[in-house]
C-alpha cells in the first residue's frame, strides 16, 4: 500500500484519525526510532484513559496468529482497539538467536514458563526444528541452536514436556508475510490496527516486497556504514531527535556542543539521547547547554572505526594514530588486530608509493582533483594492477609446478585479486584517491622500514611480555615522526 520514510512518519501521523486508518502498520529499521513512532502512533489513536481495554502489546515471541485474533475482537470502548507486536523476526541470524535466547532465559528466572515455552516455540519453528524430536534430547537440541557440544542448561528440559503437554506450536518465519497481508486486506472491525515492529527485515527479500504492496510500511531503517553519505545522514538524525528532546524542554545546544556529543556517542541513538537528558538536567535553569557542559559531564562511549586508526597513521598524525589504538583496545579490540591493520595500511602505502615513483612520477605530485585522478591516475593504476595479476598467475604456476614435484603435494596458498591490487575489490575509486595523496607523505624507503619496523613489534608481542599496546603505540610515533630526509629516520 505505502512506504513511509521515518522522517515523513510525522505527517502520516497526523492525518490519522480514528476509524479511517490503514489495517496493517508495519515499522522496520533503527528501534530507538521504531519505540518512538510506534508511541506517538498510540497517542494519536488511543485517548489514554482508553489503553487499559483498548491496547495490547505482545512479545515478538508470540504466535503472530495469537494477535491477529485479538484484534478481530470488538473492544470494550467507542474508539479503535490497537494491537501491537514487537520485535517479530522474520529471519533467524546469530544475532537474533542469542538475543530470542536471551528472552526466554530471564522469563524462566522470573518464573514465566508459559512466556519462556511460547518463545522457545517461536524460536526453534524459525530455526526450522521441531521441539518434539527433542523432548528426550534437550542437549542435542541446545547443540543445534549453539552449534557446540556442551550440557544443556536444566530449564531447557523443563520447557520442552512443558510444549509437549500444552500442545504449542508456532507459525514458520516464512509464512509471516502472507498471514499479514491477508490480515490487512480483510481488514478489522471496528477501524481496530495491528502494529507490528522488527528490525530484521530485508528490503531485498520477497517478504518485504509483499508487506508493502499489503501494508503501510514505515521504514525507520539508517545506513551503519561510515562512508561520507552515511554518515551525512547519521548525524541528520541525530540533530532531528535532538531538536525534538531540546525543544520539548525549552533548551538550546550550542552548535560546538551537539558536534561534541555526536563525537563522544557515535551513531547509538539511546545513549545519545540519554546523555542529552542528563545534559538538560545538568543545565538547570539555565536555557543553553554548552560544549563545556559536555566536556564536564560525559565520557567518551563512541567505538571507533579501524580505518580512523590506518587514516591518521597515513596522515603521519601521531597523536590521532595513538588515540585511535587505544580507543579500539578499549572497545575490546586485540593487539594483534591493531597490529595487523598497521601492517595492512603500510603495506598498501608502499605499493602505492612504487607505483607514484615507477609509473606516474614522483615529480608529478600527487595533489589534483578526484576528477583529474579518475581520468588521468585511474587508467595507469587499473593496469598496474593488470600486471600484477599475470605475475601472481605466474608465480601461482611455479607454485603449483614445485608442489607436484614434491613427495607431499600440497596445493600452493592462493592470493586473491584484492590481496594484491592497489585498487582491490571496491567499486569505487575514492578510496584508491585518498591512498594516492596519502602515499605521497612517505617515500618508499620510508615505508618499507616502517614495514620492517611493525614486524618486528608483531615478533616481540608474540614472544614476550611486554605490555602490547605499548609497543604498538611506539612503533606508530616512530613511523608518523619521521621526515622525509635522505635515509630515513626508521632505524
Amino acid at each position: 500500500m505505502t512506504l513511509i520514510r521515518f522522517d515523513e512518519a510525522n505527517a502520516f501521523l497526523a492525518g490519522l484519525v480514528p476509524g479511517n486508518t490503514p489495517s496493517v502498520i508495519l515499522l522496520t529499521g533503527e528501534s530507538f526510532l521504531v519505540r518512538r513512532i510506534q508511541r506517538q502512533l498510540v497517542d494519536q489513536l488511543v485517548p489514554e484513559a482508553d489503553r487499559a481495554f483498548s491496547y495490547a502489546v505482545y512479545s515478538g515471541d508470540t504466535d503472530i496468529r495469537v494477535a491477529i485474533e485479538q484484534v478481530n475482537t470488538y473492544g470494550f470502548s467507542t474508539g479503535p482497539k490497537v494491537v501491537a507486536v514487537t520485535e517479530l523476526p522474520f529471519t533467524s541470524d546469530k544475532k537474533q538467536t542469542a538475543r530470542r535466547l536471551d528472552r526466554i532465559r530471564k522469563n524462566v528466572e522470573a518464573s514465566k514458563p508459559a512466556a519462556a515455552a511460547t518463545g522457545l516455540v517461536a524460536l526453534l519453528s524459525a530455526l526450522g526444528l521441531d521441539p518434539a524430536d527433542y523432548t528426550e534430547a534437550p542437549s542435542k537440541l541446545w547443540a543445534a541452536i549453539e552449534g557446540t557440544s556442551g550440557e544443556a542448561p536444566a530449564w531447557l528440559g523443563d520447557l520442552l514436556f512443558h510444549i509437549r503437554d500444552h500442545q504449542l506450536k508456532a507459525a514458520a518465519p516464512e509464512g509471516l508475510p502472507d498471514l499479514l497481508a491477508n490480515a490487512a486486506a480483510a481488514g478489522f472491525p471496528d477501524g481496530n490496527v495491528l502494529v507490528v515492529t522488527t528490525d530484521t527485515l530485508d528490503k531485498r527479500r520477497k517478504a518485504f516486497k509483499t508487506l508493502e504492496s499489503a501494508c503501510t510500511v514505515i521504514d525507520c531503517s539508517v545506513p551503519k556504514g561510515e562512508r561520507k553519505a552515511d554518515r551525512e545522514i547519521q548525524e541528520k538524525v541525530m540533530r532531528m531527535c535532538a531538536a525534538e528532546l531540546l525543544d520539548a524542554q525549552g533548551k538550546r545546544l550550542a552548535p560546538a556542543g551537539l558536534s561534541a556529543l555526536m563525537d563522544l556517542t557515535g551513531f547509538d541513538l539511546d545513549t545519545f539521547t540519554g546523555n542529552l537528558e542528563k545534559l538538560i538536567d545538568y543545565a538547570g535553569p539555565r536555557q543553553e547547554i554548552t560544549a563545556a557542559d559536555v566536556r564536564q559531564l560525559l565520557v567518551r562511549t563512541r567505538q571507533d572505526p579501524i580505518f580512523e586508526l590506518t587514516s591518521a597513521l597515513a596522515d603521519r598524525n601521531a597523536g590521532a594514530a595513538v588515540f585511535y589504538a587505544r580507543s579500539l583496545a578499549r572497545a575490546g579490540m586485540h593487539p594483534l588486530q591493531i597490529q595487523a591493520a598497521l601492517v595492512n595500511q603500510v603495506r598498501r602505502l608502499l605499493a602505492m608509493s612504487l607505483f607514484i615513483k615507477n609509473h606516474w612520477g614522483e615529480h608529478a605530485g600527487t595533489a589534483m582533483p578526484y576528477n583529474a585522478f579518475t581520468a588521468r591516475v585511474m587508467p595507469l593504476i587499473t593496469a598496474f594492477d593488470a600486471r600484477l595479476d599475470e605475475w601472481a598467475r605466474e608465480d601461482e604456476q611455479a607454485l603449483a609446478c614445485q608442489s607436484l614435484a614434491s613427495e607431499k603435494k600440497k596445493a600452493p596458498q592462493k592470493k586473491t585479486a584484492s590481496d594484491r591490487r592497489i585498487g582491490g575489490s571496491g567499486k569505487s575509486a575514492y578510496p584508491i584517491y585518498q591512498l594516492f595523496q596519502k602515499a605521497g607523505k612517505f617515500t618508499p624507503d620510508e615505508l618499507v622500514r616502517a614495514l620492517n619496523r611493525l614486524l618486528e613489534t608483531d615478533q616481540v608481542i608474540k614472544s614476550s611480555a611486554i605490555d602490547p599496546l605499548g609497543l604498538i603505540e611506539h612503533a606508530i610515533l616512530t613511523i608518523c615522526s619521521c621526515e622525509s630526509l635522505p635515509g630515513g629516520c626508521l632505524r
